[in-house]
């Protein structure tokens, strides 16, 4: 879980950068060819992860290597893995890029609810969510006649339950941990 954690944030600290220098698009995809290049050559993955190699060894090749392919962006972040000795997880990185920015900056969200709600209430739900998770959504609507009543909202991995069942197994739970006591 603790390496999952290290390897998102390393991916949001690069996807924040280029925002500002050679885009988000560009950037997403540089990583992804870089997969590519790691995934067709075996041979350059086990050096870059190779402990008894010495990093400025690492850098130089990585720097002769993607010099003309990939952005200063994309090599100063692969040096600064190599650096902080995190290119073991360059490959999660991207993965998580993968899931997270499939569709470009925007995120999937999934509405459950019992009923088929108004454009009117969809949008609220949108414009609420996008401002808590900080990100365009696009958003689907699923429904479930076993829903007791009110909605759940799954953004990428991240539930957020307003149902009534939901609610109810809340109390149950507080409950239970009263009797506990």
């Amino acid at each position: 879980m603790k390496e999952k954690i290290i390897a998102k944030r390393y991916a949001e600290g690069f996807l924040r950068h280029i925002k500002t220098t050679i885009g988000f698009e560009q950037g997403l995809n540089e990583l992804f060819e870089l997969k590519t290049v790691l995934r067709e050559n075996p041979e350059l993955k086990d050096f870059l992860e190779n402990q008894s190699i010495g990093s400025e060894k690492k850098a130089a090749l990585l720097d002769t290597v993607l010099h003309d392919v990939f952005s200063d962006d994309l090599r100063n972040f692969t040096t600064l893995l190599i650096e902080k000795s995190r290119i073991h997880q360059l490959i999660d990185v991207i993965d998580y890029c993968r899931t997270t920015y499939a569709h470009g900056e925007a995120q999937d969200a999934l509405i459950t609810t019992t009923y088929p709600l108004d454009l009117d209430v969809l949008q609220h739900i949108k414009q609420t969510f996008e401002k808590k998770v900080n990100r365009k959504l696009n958003m689907y609507v699923e429904l479930d006649p076993n829903l007791l009543g009110g909605v759940k909202v799954m953004i990428g991995h991240t539930l957020f339950d307003g149902s009534v069942q939901g609610k109810l197994d809340k109390l149950r739970n507080k409950l239970h941990a009263l009797q506990l006591q």
